[in-house]
């Protein structure tokens, strides 16, 4: 007899439809990068050696979705922790076919052990949590500790691109990548990115958006 190979098991985290639920469950070890534990392999992982791109926190997908359309030369990575916009990318990637996209569900800086040092193409990282309460923006991700750690992930060249439409985090992100080690003068710069829902919801509230890209040079 034939026997199907056993699905991931894993407790889902955050409500959900019983569609999208399905479609996590289904949908998980199919895009999932490999090897599944210990350094990542990017050329076993998407079949090819092509530039990546690391999108950390990616909300509902978008902005993994529009790069990986405008940019069918390269890899994207999404990593979230936020179940319900996995499964909602899960599914895009699953109805369009798309080949050049892969999704981790895990802590991004916990990832980013796995990810080998010099491998990136870009790093993106839009409108995270900014983590508003004085007590709390220790776990803010674009801090000296965390982008020095994406920077050592970037090749020579490669683009660290980070976005908020928080004011005092927009500040913070400034200072931290203008101490950067191996990074030039970020410029202010939204290039190709997509408006996100969360981006949407700042701008109708009057926010102003914060882009700021720098290379890595050395």
């Amino acid at each position: 007899m034939e026997t199907r190979p056993p699905q991931r098991t894993f407790r889902i985290r955050g409500r959900m439809s019983a569609a999208k639920a399905t479609a996590l469950v289904e949908l998980t070890d199919r895009y999932r990068p490999v090897p599944h534990h210990g350094p990542l392999d990017f050329a076993v992982t998407f079949g090819r050696n092509a530039p990546v791109v690391l999108d950390l926190g990616f909300g509902l997908g978008a902005s993994v979705l529009a790069h990986a359309r405008v940019h069918p030369d390269h890899d994207v990575l999404g990593v979230e922790v936020h179940d319900p916009g996995i499964s909602v990318l899960l599914q895009q990637l699953a109805a369009e076919g798309s080949t050049n996209v892969r999704v981790e569900r895990a802590d991004g800086l916990e990832l980013l052990e796995r990810i080998p040092l010099d491998s990136l193409h870009a790093v993106h990282v839009f409108f995270p949590d900014p983590w508003p309460k004085l007590k709390h923006r220790a776990r803010r991700l674009v801090r000296p500790d965390a982008v020095a750690a994406l920077v050592a992930r970037l090749q020579i060249g490669g683009v660290l691109h980070v976005a908020t439409d928080s004011d005092d985090y927009g500040q913070q992100m400034r200072v931290v990548l203008a101490g950067g080690p191996g990074l030039a003068p970020a410029v202010d710069d939204r290039g190709e990115r997509a408006v996100t829902k969360y981006e949407r919801y700042g701008i109708e509230a009057g926010r102003t958006i914060v882009d700021l890209r720098a290379v890595r040079t050395r």
